[in-house]
């Protein structure tokens, strides 16, 4: 592995491209590499760092990053891809006969990898699932855990914002509404996959900032809301 080209807990790209490249690897190679690069104790603690600014940035819907680390991610599979199929091909019994040269052809450009809910949270996963926690790993692995959930989170509310019909937001707040307790309020929220209260409080900003400065749709939501 080439050596990076600064400090990953500062340095954006040095991250993406060895998160792009530990997700490729099983268990076993990214402790290695990991180990070889003296980043095994701290490598959880940066990741979730990292995964939590892609987080924030998808909600605040500041896409730059996010594609970056995606168009790293396709160009490191497909790297992979080549050079796993490489070394699959055993080498010719003889040498083969000189044929007429090809022309050279333009490399294809790599498709950016899907950003949609599960595509991104896929991208930041490694491929394998992890294996159980030895003695003593048991807080890692809850930080990872807690990052992933973080991630699902924002994408749920992003999607809330710019994907949800006025008569399901109402809907939601209907909901809201009736319910009795603060437990029975978040049971609410997490049904929709916003678990967290930094991105509900979002979510209502979003919506109510939209309300107030379209009369047609506040008038939609208001009926919607009666219905509901």
């Amino acid at each position: 592995m080439p050596a990076l080209p600064s400090n990953v807990q500062t340095d954006f790209e040095a991250w993406a491209h060895l998160a792009a490249r530990l997700r490729l690897r099983t268990a076993a190679e990214r402790g290695a590499i990991l180990r070889d690069l003296g980043l095994l104790h701290s490598w959880d603690e940066i990741h979730e760092t990292w995964s939590r600014r892609l987080n924030q940035d998808i909600a605040a819907g500041r896409m730059e990053l996010p594609h970056r680390y995606a168009r790293i991610c396709a160009k490191e599979a497909a790297a992979h891809a080549h050079v796993a199929t490489a070394q699959a091909i055993p080498p010719p019994a003889t040498a083969p006969l000189p044929t007429a040269a090809m022309p050279q052809s333009v490399a294809p450009q790599t498709a950016p990898m899907d950003l949609g809910p599960y595509g991104f949270r896929a991208a930041l996963t490694p491929i394998d699932a992890p294996p159980a926690p030895a003695p003593g790993q048991a807080q890692t692995f809850s930080k990872n855990a807690a990052a992933e959930e973080a991630m699902v989170s924002a994408i749920k509310a992003k999607e809330a914002v710019e994907h949800w019909s006025v008569e399901r937001y109402a809907r939601l707040c209907a909901e809201l509404g009736r319910a009795a307790t603060e437990d029975q309020r978040q049971a609410i929220w997490h049904a929709v996959g916003v678990t967290r209260p930094a991105e509900q409080q979002w979510v209502q900003q979003q919506w109510g900032e939209r309300l107030a400065f379209d009369p047609a749709l506040f008038a939609a939501w208001t009926e919607a809301m009666a219905r509901a």
